[in-house]
């Protein structure tokens, strides 16, 4: 893949920089809309320096869609260099400091408040925003501090970017409702932008995403329908390959299974060549469960050692272990028992040494499955008597333990069945306080 065209070279390029390669950015802006969209916005920053009409802009671009247009920007160049390097220097200074200081350093720094540091820390958050999303939170909220001393438009595209960033980390929090409402305002903000569109289409992807962990699929659905169509008009984009995923996402949870897949199947080619390794790896386990429902292993085993490989270069263990447990799945279904008990025990253990102990207790609850189908009732009972101790340890509500324990109790009475091993996991995974638990006999 042919990587996009950096800032710098935009603007050396629209400069007649000599040492630019003109005929290959030419070339590049030509079937990029990805870098048109960059270079039309370079060009809208140029005139707000030059304390130009921005709006003039916009109107008479429209008019000239397809007429080229050329500035000098060499004083945005060189501004916009020194201030990225300063944002690197002085973000490099808070990070030394406790985040609880940052404020009062940024109020006697006023120079240093730019885009560019709301973009440094924003990309700080975005790190943090699995790992530790109220730390993520907390770094949205020094960024938006900044973005309220920007002059517009800057202070509209920051603070669309502090809310998204918000609308995530309250996401990864729970906090669904403040999420779905911080994805709102991101969108309020970009609305104001007179080129926001491909930022309003993600800013409905946000919320979507909340909206589908909150199983609300018709309403996900129609503002995926929208983010579509915001980011269809810049061509190809991982934007809009994210959107196709969780759309394709929602039909594999209404059971369009076969739906689902096609459309996992046709976002390949955009995810290669973009060279969006992490999406690409998860679309390649997505189609293996997918081949494992329709009953075509093959399939779903290819897919599912190609996630492994994935997730194994990207030195993504998590979603390694989960794609190998889909491994152990699909060499049950294939009858290699031996195979995929093997690629449980390890995944058990290897969830265990990160600390995920609920996906460990899950693993072996697969296991005790199999080992009771083969009536191995010593072994099944060992890993019986460890279930509750996972299970516990992921804090699990004490109907989940009560269930365990019967669990426990059959195995060593050698009662237990591999059918009762499937209806206390459903238990344990709906996780509802009123239902009742009514075990098979």
């Amino acid at each position: 893949m042919t990587p996009h065209i950096d800032r710098a070279t935009l603007i050396g390029y629209a400069d007649g920089d000599p040492a630019t390669d003109r005929l290959a950015v030419a070339a590049h802006l030509a079937v990029c809309p990805i870098c048109v969209h960059k270079f039309e916005e370079l060009q809208a920053k140029s005139f707000l320096s030059h304390e130009s009409n921005v709006f003039d802009f916009l109107e008479e671009r429209t008019k000239k869609r397809d007429s080229p247009l050329h500035f000098d920007l060499l004083a945005t160049h060189k501004r916009m260099q020194a201030e990225t390097a300063r944002a690197e220097s002085f973000f490099g200074e808070l990070m030394r400091l406790p985040i609880e200081a940052w404020p009062q350093t940024l109020a006697a720094a006023p120079a240093e408040r730019t885009e560019e540091l709301v973009a440094r820390i924003l990309s700080e958050a975005d790190v943090e925003l699995k790992r530790r999303p109220q730390y993520a939170l907390e770094l949205t909220n020094v960024a938006e501090g900044v973005t309220t001393t920007l002059d517009v438009p800057a202070i509209h595209r920051c603070a669309g970017d502090c809310w998204k960033q918000r609308a995530n980390a309250l996401r990864h929090l729970g906090r669904f409702p403040e999420s779905l409402d911080a994805a709102d305002l991101a969108a309020a903000f970009y609305r104001l932008l007179p080129v926001g569109d491909f930022e309003l289409g993600q800013a409905l992807y946000t919320r979507a995403v909340t909206l589908f962990k909150m199983t609300r699929f018709p309403e996900a659905l129609v503002e995926l329908a929208a983010a579509a169509g915001l980011l269809r008009q810049f061509g190809d984009s991982v934007p809009l390959a994210k959107i196709l995923i969780l759309d394709s996402c929602i039909l594999f949870e209404q059971g369009e299974i076969e739906r689902a897949e096609r459309a996992w199947l046709e976002v390949i080619p955009i995810l290669e060549r973009f060279d969006d390794r992490v999406e690409l790896a998860r679309v390649r386990a997505n189609l293996a469960e997918c081949g494992l429902i329709r009953g075509r292993t093959e399939d779903a085993l290819r897919q599912a050692q190609a996630a492994v490989a994935g997730f194994a270069e990207l030195k993504m263990d998590a979603e390694r272990i989960r794609a190998e447990w889909r491994v152990a799945a699909i060499h049950l279904a294939m009858g290699e028992h031996e195979t995929a008990i093997d690629f449980l025990y390890r995944a058990a253990s290897e969830f265990r040494a990160l600390g995920m102990a609920a996906d460990a207790g899950f693993v072996e609850l697969d296991i005790a499955e199999e080992l009771l189908r083969r009536e191995e009732w010593s072994e099944a009972a060992r890993v019986s008597r460890e279930l509750a101790d996972l299970f516990l340890a992921a804090s699990a509500t004490a109907a989940s333990v009560t269930a365990l324990s019967y669990l426990r109790t059959a195995v060593e009475g050698e009662r237990a069945t591999p059918s009762l091993v499937r209806y206390v996991r459903d238990y344990i995974m709906d996780d509802d306080p009123a239902q009742t638990f009514s075990p098979p006999s």
